[in-house]
């Protein structure tokens, strides 16, 4: 699920990611979702709104299970989730 309004930058595939999505939020956050089971539902430029499905579980790239590989990113650096999650 979208964990915020934003637009779809990127729906691909890399070997370690697997299937992933990128959101821009248009406030200098992003987030990431990684190891889909195939690609999101939709193509770059779709404005998605919070808590839309934008893809399945899965284990794709480099995986050892089930699960998404969920990054928030602001100015382009990592922010560690738990001090943004349900704030």
């Amino acid at each position: 699920l979208a964990s915020d309004r934003g637009t779809i930058i990127a729906n691909t595939y890399d070997y370690i990611g697997g299937y992933n999505v990128i959101i821009d939020h248009n406030n200098g956050y992003q987030t990431y979702y990684g190891h889909m089971s195939g690609p999101g539902y939709y193509p770059v430029g779709t404005v998605v709104q919070q808590g839309e499905a934008i893809g399945d579980i899965g284990m794709t790239g480099y995986a050892t299970g089930p699960h998404v590989h969920f990054e928030i990113r602001y100015n382009g650096v990592r922010v560690d989730p738990e001090t943004m999650v349900g704030q």
